[in-house]
Order: structure tokens, then C-alpha cells, then sequence
């Protein structure tokens, strides 16, 4: 991945995993947004259309792109790296939320450090 991955979403509920039905809701729910599926199985999401396509062209290139942030879903944590953008970090907040409001799940950094959806806020 070129993009180091900030944050963690770790399960907290009974078996501490994400089942596939969770992890798909949770890809669904970055559908609407303008993403793209990297070969790694990482969703870059991007700030609009136009940082899709140059996503898209400079795929091969391996290189990371300021105005996306890349999430990859797994079962035994959702693993989100941000470049710094308080609109994407807002989103980032926004999909933490609608996930605890549907499994027990805790944000980390990736110190270990708990946070919370407010700290993607800047808040």
C-alpha cells in the first residue's frame, strides 16, 4: 500500500470479527462515493470525480494522492489511512459512526492509542 493506514476499526463484539456480511455493508456503503478498487483489495475513496480519474491514470504508478484516503476491509480490522483532509477525515467520522451504531467496534490510531469519530473531525 503507499499510503500508511492511520486508523483502525477493531471489532469488540463476540468472536471479534467482522463477518462477511458486515464487511460487505461496509463496502456498500462507500458506493456512492467516486472509489476505486486497487489490485490490493484497498478502496481509494476520492474527494470527487476528478481525483477518480487521476487515481485511475496513475495507478500503475504507485504513488499517493493527496486528495484520497485508502480503506481496506477485513475481518479482524477495517484499516483507513487519511492524508489529512477534513472533508474526507469528516466522511472517515461520518462511516465510524455508522458502523458502532452497528456492531461493537473501537477506533484506534495506529499507536494503539484509542480515538474517537470527533478526533477524524478535528474536533
Amino acid at each position: 500500500m503507499d499510503m500508511e493506514m492511520d486508523y483502525l476499526l477493531v471489532p469488540t463484539g463476540v468472536g471479534k470479527r467482522f463477518d462477511e456480511t458486515a464487511l460487505s455493508l461496509m463496502r456498500g456503503y462507500w458506493a456512492e462515493h467516486p472509489h476505486y478498487l486497487r489490485g490490493d483489495g484497498a478502496h481509494i475513496i476520492c474527494r470527487n470525480q476528478e481525483v477518480l480519474e487521476r487515481v485511475r491514470k496513475y495507478q500503475d504508478e504507485d504513488r499517493p494522492n493527496a486528495s484520497s484516503t485508502a480503506i481496506l476491509f477485513r475481518p479482524e480490522n477495517v484499516l483507513m489511512g487519511s492524508m489529512g483532509w477534513i472533508d474526507l477525515d469528516a466522511q472517515l467520522a461520518d462511516f465510524v459512526e455508522w458502523c458502532q451504531q452497528r456492531w461493537s467496534c473501537e477506533l484506534f490510531l495506529a499507536t494503539g492509542k484509542p480515538a474517537t469519530a470527533a478526533f477524524l473531525r478535528h474536533d
